[in-house]
């Protein structure tokens, strides 16, 4: 439970730094890449990982106060934020890939480079410790809390 607290907790701040400093005008978008900017469409397609990355946030939240807690939902919470992780660095290696900047030689690129591997690996691991895991949460059904002994083969009948 420790490292799926480290791992959305550290994904969650980042991406708030990150996007406080760009909406709030710290950093403006220009100051990051300025010949990046003048790329058709880029600047669109960057803004637009705003709600993205909201909702990773929002999952990686939910992951951490639960784990705090020490409560299971903690895992499928990462399980979630891990795939939205995953998915996000996949279409940005697309979009890179497609527009031939991926191996660009700057600092940014250099930057993204390093983002979307750690997208890629935390995300691949919350999603494999969380397949992991739930072999060993308990499950109760609804028969299980009321108390009833449930359905049996032997009382269904052959």
């Amino acid at each position: 439970m420790k490292k799926i607290l480290f791992i959305t907790s550290m994904t969650s701040v980042v991406l708030i730094i990150e996007w406080l400093l760009i909406l709030s005008g710290i950093v403006p978008l220009d100051a990051l890449e300025p010949s990046r900017v003048n790329f058709t469409g880029y600047r669109t397609w960057f803004m637009s990982f705003s709600v993205p990355d909201l909702s990773i946030v929002i999952w990686c939240l939910l992951s951490v106060l639960s784990a705090l807690r020490s409560n299971n939902l903690a895992i499928p919470f990462s399980m979630i934020a891990g795939s939205s992780m995953v998915f996000l660095a996949l279409v940005t290696i697309t979009f890179y890939a497609q527009n031939s900047m991926l191996f660009d030689l700057n600092y940014y690129q250099l930057f993204e480079n390093l983002a979307v591997a750690w997208l890629l690996m935390a995300g691949g691991w919350l999603i494999f410790s969380g397949i992991q895991r739930f072999g060993s949460v308990p499950v109760e059904d609804e028969n299980q809390k009321q108390g009833s002994p449930g359905r049996t083969v032997e009382a269904d009948g052959d």
